[in-house]
Order: structure tokens, then sequence, then C-alpha cells
């Protein structure tokens, strides 16, 4: 019986496998999202070949690929991003995905593009997506414009807009294509259009983000000696994630901490430090006894 890294290798590869094999137009396209990572292909060169898979059809043979792969093969297990996006091709600087959306599954938030982004309908329209901006960073979107699209069309969503699909009772699939990531994303509530807090869209940082919020629910002993690297971690959303879960373990230390990041290189971080201590200090009535002694 083959081991769980072996297990997943094979299905690493057989996904691979089964991308190129849904079409030579997702090759190209990995080729050039590499080449646009290193500063080598224009944005208008991944546009064209995701025009050309959205033409031909790709994104669909792709998902009839996959679904009879995990028919026949159950210990198949390919990678997803949630419940409701699968990426095809993803690289720190852009992704090809496939999303699904109805009603029943409709997102808590939504985030501001970090880059450019490219969403189509693939299934039957007419269906509905509203454009949001803020004139603030962290201030409240309004409304830009509503629109509306047919089977095959696209919609640009532009650097900093947030956007919002319409819910239907049937679900209806879209391709997406990301240009661009993002270690400082804006996410907001997406019924109230209110700023909730800054997020990571790179993909290595957004598994130490989930580590961290993971090494909170772990007993102290294994907790703490995590937590206490991840503080100082690079990203500054890991770093506060961990700084939240370390106050489940050791109150007296993470206290001192969040007086450090009150000094945080990111202003976000330190803003939001600033902030909370200042709230504990009033509840206390006094500073921390951890400031005090430290």
């Amino acid at each position: 019986m083959p081991s769980v890294i072996e297990h997943e290798e094979a299905s690493h590869v057989e996904y691979h496998s089964q991308v190129a094999g849904a079409s030579s137009g997702f090759v190209r396209m990995d080729s050039a999202m590499c080449r646009y990572a290193r500063g080598e292909a224009s944005e208008e060169a991944l546009l064209r070949i995701y025009q050309e898979l959205v033409e031909s059809h790709a994104m669909e043979a792709f998902v009839g690929r996959i679904l009879e792969l995990m028919s026949r093969a159950p210990e198949f297990t390919p990678l997803w991003i949630s419940s409701n996006e699968c990426p095809i091709i993803a690289n720190s600087s852009a992704v090809l995905s496939i999303r699904c959306h109805s009603s029943h599954g409709e997102l808590e938030s939504i985030y501001a593009a970090p880059g450019e982004i490219v969403l189509t309908l693939l299934t039957k329209g007419p269906r509905s997506v509203e454009l949001f901006e803020s004139d603030e960073p962290l201030g409240v979107q309004r409304f830009v414009r509503r629109a509306a699209l047919m089977q095959g069309e696209s919609l640009t969503i532009n650097r900093g807009q947030a956007f919002r699909i319409n819910g239907e009772p049937e679900p209806a699939l879209y391709a997406r294509l990301l240009l661009g990531m993002s270690d400082h994303t804006a996410t907001y509530d997406a019924s109230t259009l209110e700023f909730i807090a800054m997020v990571s869209l790179d993909p290595i940082a957004s598994r130490w983000d989930f580590m961290a919020q993971v090494a909170g629910y772990l007993d102290s002993e294994s907790a703490k000696p995590i937590l206490a690297r991840l503080v100082r971690h690079p990203s500054y959303n890991v770093r506060w994630k961990a700084l939240q879960s370390l106050f489940g373990h050791d109150t007296e230390l993470a206290l001192g901490l969040l007086s450090s990041f009150r000094t945080d290189p990111s202003e976000y971080i330190a803003t939001q430090a600033r902030e909370e201590y200042g709230r504990i200090c009033d509840e206390m009535g006094a500073e921390p006894e951890a400031e005090r002694n430290g």
C-alpha cells in the first residue's frame, strides 16, 4: 500500500496530467503564468490565452475530466482553495480558477481585488454582478455599477474594486483569472460593505496564517513554542493571528507582545494593536502589569 506522501505525489502528477489533457491551452497558460511571475510576459498575453480557453470550452473539459477521474479513483485528492473555488493553475503572481456560486453558498465577505480580475460566466445567463470601491483604503465600500453577464461574457474588475455575485437558486459556474497577489488585501462584510480586516492572498502566507489559528486549539505546551515563532513571521497577518491565539495560552506574554506590536512595521497591525491595548488599559483602569514590569 502506498504511503500518504506517495499517494499525494501521485495525485499531484495525475491532476496536472488531467489539466494538460483537457486543453493544450492550459499548458501554454501555465508557461505564460510562470513567465508573468518573472516579469517576462505581459497581462495582455495571459488575457489572450484566457479568452482562447473560455471560447474553446476548456474549463468545462477540465471539470469533466476531474469529475471522471474522481468517480473512477475515489482516493484521488485534488487540492481545493475552498468549497466554491477550484484552482486550475496558480503561482505567486496569478491564479486561473473555476468558481461556483448560488444563493445557498453566498459568501459572508468580499475582498478588494489586489490586481485585475477577469470573471467569465460559463453557464446560462443572465447573472448579475455588483462592483464596489472605496474612497479610503479601510473605508466602507460604495456601489459603482451592476453588470449583467450572459454565457461566455466577461467582466473586468479593476485593482482595488470589490465585487459581489448576486445569488440565484440555480448555481452558476464562472472562470476567474486573477492577475496579482497581495499580502495586504482588504476584506469587507458582504451585506454592510464595512471593512472587516486585512488578509493575505499569498498562498504560502495563507498556510501559515491557518497554522497560527490552528495552533491556538492545541494544548499550551505544544502551542506556545509554535506561536512564539509565528509572532515574528514576516507576514503581518500571521503575526497578528499568532498573537491572538497566544492570548488563550499565556496572557502575560501576549500582553507584552501586544504592547510591542503598537510599533509594528505594518501600520494596519500597529493601529489594531494600539486600539486593542488601549481597550485593555481602559478595562483594567491602568496599564497592564506586564507592561509596567517590562
